[in-house]
């Protein structure tokens, strides 16, 4: 699990969002506060640097994420061997001849 690097905290603890282009994650609250001392700093309005690599920010994306969930299962996981992908070759055979005799 990440953390912010402007608190030091887990990301999990708060909303968080992304920078644009780098996509580095921040708690919201810490990048606004980042956000207005990089104004303060800078004659350039608007200007905000990426605490982790500097890059200019265009923008922070809000994003949702669940630390919670369990990750989706892969084919691997639900057939345990490297033929599973047969499994799915079949089942979609299976489908399109369905679809052809319904048509």
């Amino acid at each position: 699990m990440s953390e912010c690097v402007i608190c030091q905290e887990f990301l999990s603890a708060e909303p968080i969002g992304v920078t644009n282009p780098c996509g580095h994650p921040f708690h919201r609250e810490c990048y606004s506060q980042w956000a207005a001392v990089c104004a303060r700093k800078t004659s350039y309005e608007g200007f905000v640097s990426c605490p982790t690599c500097n890059a200019s920010c265009e923008d922070f994306i809000h994003t949702f994420v669940d630390f919670h969930s369990q990750p989706p299962r892969t084919d691997t996981q639900d057939y345990g061997d490297d033929d599973s992908s047969l499994g799915s070759i079949e089942s979609a055979d299976l489908i399109e001849k369905d679809l052809s005799e319904i048509n």
